[in-house]
Parts: structure tokens; C-alpha cells; sequence
């Protein structure tokens, strides 16, 4: 009666949480979509079960027929889950790694597999689906157990293969997802395998909206309050080393003027994509407003700082060149780091921004007397 209980309340948990995600999760942002998909599965799933538990008291014997249909789903939808949840990660992780999803059609097989077996295991015997104190009694409930277990190992290592693309702080909330139903497994807690999964899902959902509203809305990137919250975890640090690296689109009043505001959102939005992807789990990308952009790097080598400013104009001109722009994207920047001398982190930024206008300002005087 208590894992129907826990099943209920976490039940209504997820419907308050998914009717709220419904409402407010950005859709556009990578990943989104399918963490809905968990939500609901998720809820499918505890559904089930907690139907499971109640069909299987003594004075429900009559519903067996019921009680097989219940428990066969439950087992065919049990490593869907943890598949959507590896396919979840994939995307947050590798975000920016489109190749990284063609791997994934080998990994269905397990899954086909257990849902072919599922089929014949209704057509079969009810005998195949019997489940006695907790443990598997059946190929179904076997190979079901199995499947889902290889795709939460999966997941642990595609978030392992990926680590240096985030945050620690992501790493951890994506890895929950695996680790708490891992961890109630190890020890053996059957029925609480889905609370975990539901706990990690919630902490998820804290995170993803906590993100959300450091988030710019037209690019993506980080927006002021993600500024001054990275500069106030980089004061806390010891042994710090930090670059910044202001950006200015040049002549984007021209893309506005000569094809309007939407083209000129279009172009922000592919400059801010290039400019994530460039960036991704090497430092903090920051639009500031307008046609304005800051990049703070844990990184001090001018070297490779320099390779970072190159690989973006090679991105931006490989992606203007598929496109079929009628325009260019350029830009100037501003570059310093922190070993300079400078008394904060904010006194650096204001240098390289002074920087950047001055290498603007010495961009638009040359544009002016080739025009004479």
C-alpha cells in the first residue's frame, strides 16, 4: 500500500510539473522537447505500476487478464526510458555535434528487441510475465531488466564522453538521471526505482528553468545575469586564469536597414550559434545587447586564444557561404587576459571592450576614405 501511495504522489507531482513545462520550457532549446517526452513517460510509467500493485491484491485476482496486459507494457515501455533519457543527455551534451546522432540507430536494437519480445510474451503464456518477490522470473522481465540497465550505463557514458562540452554542475543533474535508479538497484529497492527516476527528473526541471532565465531569448547564449553569476563563482576561485573577448558585429545596421529586422535577428541568431559552438565548454558566451558580445575564456595563452578568434570567422563564413547570404558577417574584437595587471575582472572586460571600439572605429575610418 505505500509504493501506491508514493506512486500517487509522485504521479501528481509530475502532472503539476509537466503542465507547468508545457507552459513555460523554451521549446526551441535543444533538448526541451524530449525532456517533455520524459515527463510523460515517466507518468506513464508510475501509472502502470501503480496499477500493477493494486490488480495484484488478492481480492483483484479476477482482473488477471488485466494485471498481464499491465505488467507486459510496463516491461516493454521500462527501457524506453532510460533510452529517451541517454538520447536526452546526447542532445544537451553534444548540442552543438549534430554527427553524434547518427550513432544512435545501432542503439535501438536492444530496445526493438525487448519490445518484440514483449509482443510474443502476450501471445505466449501468461506464465511469461509472472513476477515473484521482486525479481525477474521471465525472459520478458529478464531481458527487460537488462535493456534498461545497459541504456542508464549508456547514458553515464555519453555524459562522460562529453564532459569538457558543460558545466560540472550539468554533468551532475544529467548524470542523477542514471545514477539514482542505479543506485535503489544496487540496493535492491525495486519499488522505488521510479521515485528516483522522478526525484532526478524534478532536479532537472529546476536546473533547466534556472538556465532558462539567464538565457537571451532571441540567441541563447547567456544573457547579464549569467554574467554576474560566472564572475561571482570565478572571484571564489584560486589560481585564476581568464580572458575576455568582447565582439561587435560590424555594419549591422546596414543588414537592418537594407533587409529588415527579421534579417537582422537572423543574423544575430547565426552569429550566436557560431559563436556557441566555438565556444562550447571552453568559456561563457554572452550577448550584452544589441549587436554585442562577450566571451570569457579560462585561458591565458595568446596562441590559442588567437585560434579560438580564428576557428569563429571560419565558422561564420562557412555558414554564410551554405546559406547563401546576400550579406556578410564580420566583426571586430577586443582581447585581453587577466595576467595584464588589472585589479578585477571587470576592469579587464572594460579594456578589451575599449579594444574592440577602438579596432571598430579604425575599421569604419578606412571604409570612409576608400569612399572618397
Amino acid at each position: 500500500m505505500f509504493a501506491v501511495q508514493m506512486n500517487i504522489y509522485l504521479t501528481l507531482l509530475l502532472v503539476s510539473i509537466a503542465i507547468h513545462a508545457c507552459l513555460k520550457l523554451e521549446r526551441r532549446e535543444q533538448g526541451n522537447p524530449l525532456f517533455l517526452v520524459l515527463l510523460l513517460l515517466t507518468l506513464l510509467i508510475l501509472v502502470l505500476e501503480t496499477f500493477s500493485v493494486f490488480f495484484a491484491a488478492p481480492e483483484y485476482q479476477r482482473a488477471g487478464g488485466f494485471q498481464r496486459i499491465i505488467e507486459v507494457l510496463g516491461f516493454a515501455l521500462a527501457p524506453l526510458l532510460p533510452f529517451c533519457i541517454s538520447l536526452y543527455s546526447q542532445q544537451r551534451v553534444f548540442r552543438y555535434d549534430s554527427s553524434q546522432s547518427r550513432k544512435w540507430s545501432r542503439l535501438s536494437l536492444p530496445l526493438l528487441l525487448n519490445l518484440l519480445i514483449a509482443a510474443v510474451s502476450y501471445l505466449l503464456s501468461p506464465s511469461t510475465t509472472e513476477v515473484g518477490h521482486g525479481e525477474a522470473q521471465s525472459l520478458l522481465a529478464s531481458f527487460s531488466y537488462l535493456t534498461t540497465g545497459f541504456y542508464y550505463l549508456v547514458n553515464l557514458l555519453v555524459i562522460y564522453a562529453g564532459r569538457w562540452k558543460v558545466t560540472r554542475e550539468e554533468c551532475l543533474v544529467l548524470g542523477m538521471l542514471s545514477g539514482s535508479p542505479l543506485l535503489f538497484s544496487l540496493f535492491q529497492l525495486s519499488h522505488f526505482i521510479w521515485s528516483g527516476v522522478t526525484i532526478a527528473l524534478v532536479i532537472n526541471y529546476v536546473y533547466i528553468v534556472h538556465n532558462q532565465a539567464k538565457r537571451d531569448p532571441l540567441t541563447g547564449l547567456a544573457n547579464r545575469m549569467a554574467y554576474e553569476e560566472y564572475l561571482a563563482a570565478f572571484q571564489r576561485k584560486t589560481g585564476r586564469k581568464l580572458a575576455a573577448l568582447n565582439i561587435d558585429l560590424d555594419d549591422f545596421k546596414q543588414i537592418n536597414d537594407s533587409f529588415g529586422h527579421h534579417e537582422g535577428d537572423r543574423a544575430l541568431q547565426l552569429f550566436a550559434q557560431s559563436l556557441a559552438a566555438t565556444f562550447a565548454g571552453k568559456g561563457l558566451a554572452v550577448r550584452l545587447g544589441g549587436d554585442e558580445f562577450l566571451v570569457l575564456l579560462q585561458e591565458e595563452r595568446p596562441e590559442v586564444l588567437q585560434r579560438y578568434v580564428e576557428a569563429l570567422q571560419e565558422r561564420i563564413l562557412t555558414h554564410t557561404r551554405q546559406l547563401q547570404l546576400p550579406y556578410t558577417i564580420r566583426f571586430s574584437y577586443g582581447l585581453t587576459t587577466l595576467d595584464e595587471g588589472y585589479q578585477s575582472v571587470r576592469e579587464m572586460v572594460e579594456h578589451s571592450d575599449a579594444l574592440m571600439y577602438a579596432k571598430k572605429q579604425g575599421k569604419e575610418g578606412k571604409a570612409r576614405s576608400k569612399t572618397r
